[in-house]
């Protein structure tokens, strides 16, 4: 897994995506440079008139509602569905949500309106976004035995710092799993342990990099939200994973993928696809995704990355029954992983830099360069990223957890 992991570092590199961020005012700046440093190319603009143009223009999408503002809403709309018909990730990263009645109702009508390919929040933003589904006519008492009292704590917690019992695993990764499968995206939670789940293939990672002293950097989150939507964006310029079906009207699609493009991410093979096979796009050069062209795949029998069946009674499979290191439906999984898994290698080489006199303003900095010199020898030395096991885990027609 970690080979594929790291393989993603270079695919990034080499393609240099173009990431479109409507994001909070107060990271923009390092959201801008952790981009370049990784290798992507960044561009900042939230104007409605012009939002749904640059998007069409960039290969991903990062929404971040952090320093949220009713003038902002309509052009991460547009971006949004201008994204979904050229096929483009989008991410959300939900700051915030369950503070105010904005963040919160902003967050759901992206979650609604747009067909996301991921969200990325803290530990409190997960339960404060499950409580709000839940309050938005979602049945899911029973995801968790902990009850009402877990969901007024989410909403009163304001989610913009983790807390809580960072220890439950289970729940974070049960919690992770169900939203993942409600709402077609992958689910990244960040914390002490950190975790990306994705239903549309079963299976849920469990990361254990970084550093403590990251939380007082501003903007790590924004940062990494920023990070993956750019690996996000490399991964889908060679498997065309990301969905041009609204949320709303997913319940006849397939669950998260929208694409039928065969491409293969195998352990032991490049980016590039094989010369002998036809899994692959005519050409070696980046697939371009321009307002007016579409991916090409010279394959006769595309092969379908997403379930057979719609989201609303997607089943859960055990991780340890699904056949990995990669499937061609887990490339988007995999990208999330790889970003996470930089940023926290990446945070912990910059602490080991830390002098006497250095403080938070030198982190954020050693944690830029980091990313920059990150190598793929790097990542594999140091990742550490386990399959959680989710066994005897499954969800109803009705999107229901049981045990």
């Amino acid at each position: 897994m970690l080979s594929e992991l790291s393989a993603f570092l270079s695919l990034l590199r080499d393609i240099a995506p173009l990431v479109h961020c409507i994001t909070n005012r107060v990271t923009m700046n390092d959201c801008a440079n952790i981009l370049l440093a990784a290798g992507a190319r960044p561009i900042m603009a939230d104007d409605p008139d012009e939002c749904a143009e640059i998007t069409a223009i960039s290969r991903g999408l990062c929404l971040n509602i952090g320093t949220l503002d009713k003038a902002k809403i309509p052009g991460m709309l547009a971006s949004g569905r201008a994204a979904n018909r050229l096929g483009l990730p989008i991410l959300l990263d939900p700051v915030g949500v369950g503070a105010s009645r904005l963040r919160t109702e902003t967050a759901l009508k992206i979650i609604s309106e747009l067909s996301l390919s991921a969200i990325r929040m803290n530990r409190s933003e997960l339960m404060s976004l499950v409580a709000s589904l839940d309050e938005a006519g979602v049945t899911a008492d029973n995801i968790t035995a902990r009850g009402n009292h877990e969901r007024e704590c989410a909403v009163r917690c304001g989610g913009v710092d983790s807390v809580g019992d960072t220890d439950d695993i289970d729940k974070d990764a049960n919690l992770s799993l169900w939203l993942s499968q409600k709402v077609g995206a992958v689910v990244i939670v960040t914390g002490a342990v950190d975790v990306v789940a994705d239903a549309a293939c079963g299976r849920v990672l469990l990361i254990r990099n970084g550093d403590s002293r990251m939380r007082k950097v501003t903007g790590c989150g924004c940062m990494l939200s920023a990070l993956c939507t750019a690996y996000f964006a490399a991964a889908n310029d060679k498997v065309k994973f990301a969905s041009n079906v609204p949320a709303e009207s997913a319940a006849n699609e397939s669950t998260g993928f929208a694409s039928n493009e065969p491409v293969k991410f195998a352990a032991n093979e490049s980016a590039e696809p094989a010369a002998n096979e036809s899994a692959g796009f005519a050409s070696n050069e980046p697939v371009k995704f321009a307002a007016n062209e579409s991916a090409k795949s010279v394959s006769n029998e595309p092969v379908r990355f997403a379930a057979n069946v719609p989201a609303e009674s997607a089943t859960y499979v055990p991780a340890k029954s699904v056949s990995h290191p990669a499937e061609k439906s887990t490339a988007r999984l995999y990208a999330a992983a790889a970003a996470v898994t930089a940023m926290g290698v990446s945070g912990e080489l910059a602490a080991s830099r830390m002098g006497e006199l250095d403080g938070n303003a030198s982190l954020r900095t050693y944690l830029i360069d980091a990313v920059y010199n990150l190598t793929s020898e790097q990542l594999e030395r140091f990742a550490r990223v386990d399959e959680y096991i989710h066994s005897g885990i499954a969800v109803t027609q009705n999107n229901e957890v049981t045990q």
